[in-house]
């Protein structure tokens, strides 16, 4: 049986059920630390299953959000790797203000965003993503992770 493009895109695409999994592994890293947890609380092998879906991301400016890890299931739904970008550069033109934005958001209130948009691929295919993303501290307590 031959696989469509349709089925190679929604394999790298994650389940409501890891995004939710990623959540609850967020939920117990805060509630240990009673706050926003560290990005050296982040255990990556606490969710290895979970890793070809999950990105990181440091804002060194408003206009800089670096990509510091990026997974493979994400790497292989973009043109090229990811990691080491600039995140607003990979974005669309007419999407980096609002991704700029939320960043910002995430990182100075701080809070969590649940983000559900539609998506046009390389082979012409739309497909919603639903994202979620947490904030995480640095070891001196300043939010410049998600």
């Amino acid at each position: 049986m031959k696989t469509g493009a349709m089925d190679v895109i929604d394999k790298y695409l994650p389940r409501a059920d890891q995004c939710e999994a990623f959540l609850v592994y967020w939920r117990t890293l805060q509630q240990a630390c009673g706050g926003v947890p560290t990005r050296l609380s982040f255990n990556p092998m606490a969710i290895k299953d979970l890793l070809p879906f999950v990105f990181i991301l440091e804002r060194r400016s408003d206009t800089d959000i670096h990509v510091r890890l990026s997974g493979t299931a994400l790497d292989r739904l973009s043109p090229a790797p990811v990691t080491g970008s600039n995140y607003l550069d990979i974005c669309p033109p007419q999407d980096r203000d609002f991704f700029a934005e939320v960043f910002g958001n995430i990182l100075d209130t701080p809070c969590g965003a649940f983000l559900r948009r539609e998506v046009s691929f390389a082979d012409g295919s739309n497909r919603q993503l639903t994202s979620k993303s947490v904030p995480l501290n640095d070891r001196h307590g300043v939010t410049k992770y998600i």
